[in-house]
């Protein structure tokens, strides 16, 4: 009877962690939909801005705002490599181990099987690119269009301001 009650109690421990593994990916699906909801915003609103009026450090609304979106997206960037160290962790090594003594090890059995589809449908398969890969891919080229935004509004007032202080020595 005791071997029966320590297994039920060790399902009911795997259950409680899968679901909790559920939950942090979904709040991870949340803040990412966050980060590119505002960036998006950041996009329109640089793309819809009109107002060039310079503040006291020569910054202009297309400026600050690409400057907000580069910092946006190295946080965001950084928020994803933390949520994949702890998913990996979570699922690697915890869940893992928890199914070592578990009767049917279904994480390690999915695991084995998307290894043998990916096997199994070639060297160039778009299961190959995963999710954490390609959104990195995204926010790096996010991150590259705000600094390249930053630089084209920055580039002609500084080159105009060198050529000027060029011309009148």
């Amino acid at each position: 009877m005791e071997v029966k009650d320590n297994v039920r109690d060790m399902i009911e421990q795997y259950r409680i962690y899968i679901e909790e593994k559920e939950k942090f990916i979904d709040r991870t699906f949340s803040t990412n939909k966050f980060f590119l909801v505002f960036c998006t915003a950041l996009f329109t609103l640089i793309f819809f801005s009109t107002e060039h009026t310079t503040s006291s450090y020569g910054l202009t609304l297309d400026i600050l705002l690409a400057l907000i979106g580069i910092i946006t997206c190295l946080l965001w960037l950084n928020n994803v490599n933390v949520y994949d160290v702890i998913i990996s962790i979570k699922l690697k090594k915890v869940i893992d181990k928890l199914e070592e003594v578990l009767p049917l090890q279904p994480h390690l059995l999915e695991k084995k099987e998307f290894e043998e589809y990916r096997k199994t449908k070639g060297k160039f398969n778009l299961m190959k690119l995963s999710y954490t890969g390609s959104q990195k891919t995204m926010i790096i080229g996010m991150l590259a269009a705000f600094v390249m935004i930053t630089i084209l509004n920055v580039a002609p007032k500084y080159f105009n301001y060198i050529m000027q202080t060029i011309l009148t020595n």
